[in-house]
This record gives C-alpha cells, structure tokens and sequence, in this order.
C-alpha cells in the first residue's frame, strides 16, 4: 500500500518527525515544537479517498485501451491508499515552529 503511494505521488526527501526535528535543531533551530494537524485532513483524506475510489476501473480501463497515460491511473490509486495509510498511522501531517 505505501509503496502504492510512492509511486503515484513526487514527495522527495521524506523523514520521520524525530528525524525532521533532529535536523532542524542541528541547524540551529531552538524552542521546536511539532504540532500534529492530522485531525483537520481527515474530512479531506475520505473525499479524496471516495473520489479516487470511484474512478478506479474506468482509469484501468483506460491505460488498457492506450487512452491516457499510466501516470494518471497511479496518481489516482496513491489519492486512494493515503487514506489507509493515515487510518494506520503511517503518516500524518505536522508543522514545526522553532526560533533561530
């Protein structure tokens, strides 16, 4: 499933927070603090996750018959699996904010 993700979506560079946290205070970053936003995507994920889901045979259908693109048909199955991989904890959305 994460692996479904990473390969329909560009999103260099990924860390976990501890890591992220740890760079940012070895680059002279002081008083870090990381508020987790997950809770206010929730509603956006399963939109995201419905709509996806949705159109999931017609876009197989469709790189099948040559009419569009496969990178379509993976962004699309990556929209659809962020959803369980929130549900599962592999991720969440944070913001740091730390003084230099």
């Amino acid at each position: 499933m994460y692996s479904q993700v990473l390969e329909g979506w560009a999103i260099p560079n990924k860390t976990t927070v501890e890591r992220f946290g740890e760079a940012i205070a070895s680059a002279g970053f002081q008083k870090i603090q990381c508020i987790d936003k997950t809770p206010l995507i929730r509603k956006s994920s399963d939109l995201m996750h419905e709509g996806c889901e949705s159109v999931l045979p017609v876009l197989f259908a469709q790189v099948l018959e040559g009419k569009i693109p496969r990178a379509v048909l993976l962004n699309n199955i990556a929209g659809s699996r962020q959803k369980a991989c929130l549900d599962l904890g592999i991720w969440g959305y944070k913001i740091f904010i730390a003084e230099k």
